[in-house]
């Protein structure tokens, strides 16, 4: 009985040691010497894996910056950025020019008085002096009873959160079983000068 007795007492003991010492892990900080220190877990340094995403929208004004003719006309787009790959590394002004991301975005341009846009484009970011962007959009035109595809590259510069872009439509139009809606508009394509505004952001904290 007394061999009994000592068993569940010891047993007794190592529960509560053992209970101590998890406690004590589980505390997110630790006191040293008057002086407070977190205590890091190995999931702090394991990526973190999401979709990180933006909603954006776009004034656009279309310009004729080579003189091909046209009016100018303004638009509004709706889309969405998507983060496929970003640097982890800390920003420093003294390491020069640096790639700080690529994206994909989806997107819808709506013109008032012409065809719309609809676009996929690739993005993407420079760290500089003055953070810079480039973009190349794949555009699906439609309108008066015709649809088209357009290649659009843009080059542009951040303030802040917002991108500003100035942007070149090719002049090789591609045809979807016709001519192409440009051809119909009484306003210029040739250019486009845009702010992406973020709207709503979901990144990595």
């Amino acid at each position: 009985m007394g061999c009994l007795n000592y068993v569940l007492r010891s047993s007794f003991l190592f529960s509560a040691f053992l209970l101590c010492v998890f406690h004590a892990a589980a505390q997110k900080t630790i006191s040293v010497d008057g002086r407070e220190f977190t205590r890091y877990r190995p999931k702090y340094f394991s990526p973190h894996r999401g979709l990180f995403y933006s909603i954006y929208f776009s004034p656009v004004v279309t310009v004729d910056p080579l003189g091909f003719g046209g009016k100018s006309t303004y638009g509004m787009a709706l889309g969405s950025q998507i983060s496929l790959w970003e640097s982890k590394t800390a920003e420093n002004p003294l390491t020069g020019i640096k790639i700080r991301g690529f994206y994909a975005a989806f997107g819808h341009e709506y013109y008032p008085q012409q065809y719309s846009k609809t676009y996929a484009s690739l993005w993407l970011r420079i760290k500089a002096f003055i953070p810079l962007a480039g973009k190349i959009d794949y555009i699906y035109a439609s309108g008066y009873g015709k649809t088209g595809i357009t290649l659009r590259y843009c080059a542009g510069f951040e303030v802040k959160k917002i991108t500003i872009f100035v942007c070149g439509e090719s002049w090789f139009y591609y045809a979807l079983g016709g001519p192409h809606p440009n051809f119909d508009t009484k306003y210029t394509n040739a250019g486009e000068i845009m702010a992406v505004i973020p709207i709503f952001t979901r990144k990595e904290k």
